[in-house]
């Protein structure tokens, strides 16, 4: 079956392709049903670049970047810029909600280095007013942007939920824990320099500001109340954007939910020990100290389902040199949590105790010394 095409055209360069019209002359597409792909690789960066439409009937054609429009009654068509950069070995697909004052362009050159370093397939996408996307941005076009990319990559690309990873970076862990909280089967969520809430970040947590408001936004204390998937905190501890209060808080909530989640599985963490004490230690004729001394085994953790994994504190990073003052550090951190911590049972310790700054981050001073 070939759907008709509309006028479309694209003005290409060696390194990108921009979208001007609508179709891509002499370039033959492959059709499923009522849904037309047509694939253009880059020839530098090997990106996929396609748009879509959403707009009835639907149809999907291709430029230099994936395009949704939902026409919200009364007004005109939206369209939202989204890129993939594609990894057909990969397990996980990453899908990535930006930071603000912040594009596509932005992230292109992380979104290669994570698909190469943590072999996975990402997903990048412009909030609505963002980049090459039209329209006006707030929290409403945010949550209804990231639900449409959500929806083309479990459809389109066909993925399944089970194996997206969502990973946001300040205000883009707002629409990435919607989500986690709106598609619980999902894998892992990954939150970078997240905000509580906005009035949290406004008020610099304040009495008053640790309260809670109607009128705040952008709530991610509420939903990593209810997540169902295991999720990994990374903060400066000098973020003077979006303070380092900020993630200790979602850690307590993400700490109290992973404890209702383990009741409502019926589950306990299971500790598996090397050495245990004799059972006749008693009977010996030791006394309780020493037999209890005795008893006091190494602990080994083994099948430990936990949804608050140990947070990655970053002793003096900010809020915008993260990656490019503890790169090697974030990598390892982002790649034990993909390896090890995903799925119904991680290998980690139930909820530990996170150590101070100062000691996990030692090494990393003396490097720099």
């Amino acid at each position: 079956m070939t759907l008709p095409h509309q006028t479309v055209a694209c003005t290409l360069t060696p390194s990108h392709a921009s979208y001007v019209g609508c179709r891509v002359p002499g370039v033959e597409s492959d059709v499923e049903s009522d849904v037309e792909v047509v694939h253009l690789q880059d020839t530098l960066s090997q990106v996929m670049n396609v748009i879509i439409s959403l707009s009835p009937p639907f149809s999907l054609d291709v430029c230099t970047s994936l395009t949704l429009r939902h026409p919200v009654p009364g007004d005109e068509e939206i369209k939202v810029a989204v890129k993939v950069i594609p990894n057909a070995q990969a397990r996980y697909t990453l899908l990535y909600c930006h930071g603000n004052a912040e594009d596509i362009s932005d992230c292109t050159s992380l979104a290669i280095y994570l698909r190469d370093e943590l072999n996975v397939q990402v997903v990048l996408f412009d909030y609505e007013g963002f980049g090459q996307s039209t329209g006006d941005a707030n929290e409403v076009t945010l949550y209804r942007d990231v639900r449409k990319v959500m929806e083309y990559i479990v459809s389109d690309l066909g993925v399944s939920v089970s194996d997206v990873v969502c990973m946001g970076r300040s205000i883009g862990t707002a629409p990435a824990s919607l989500i986690a909280h709106e598609y619980p089967e999902i894998a892992g969520l990954i939150m970078q320099s997240p905000l509580a809430s906005a009035y949290r970040v406004a008020a610099k947590l304040s009495p008053l500001g640790a309260k809670s408001l109607p009128f705040d936004q952008f709530r991610n204390d509420i939903r990593l109340s209810q997540v169902s998937c295991p999720t990994l905190l990374i903060h400066g501890t000098e973020d003077e954007i979006i303070a380092f209060r900020n993630a200790e808080l979602l850690y307590d909530r993400l700490k109290q939910r992973s404890d209702e989640w383990l009741q409502e599985r019926d589950s306990s963490p299971t500790i598996e020990r090397e050495d245990s004490a004799p059972t006749s230690c008693m009977s010996m004729g030791a006394s309780s100290s020493s037999c209890a001394r005795q008893a006091r085994p190494t602990p080994v953790y083994r099948s430990v389902p936990t949804l608050a994994v140990t947070p990655l504190w970053l002793k003096g990073a900010h809020h915008n040199d993260i990656e490019a003052r503890h790169f090697r550090v974030f990598l390892e951190r982002l790649s034990l949590f993909l390896e090890t911590e995903l799925g119904d049972v991680h290998v980690s310790p139930a909820i530990p105790p996170v150590p101070p700054v100062e000691d996990v981050f030692a090494e990393i001073e003396r490097e720099r010394i």
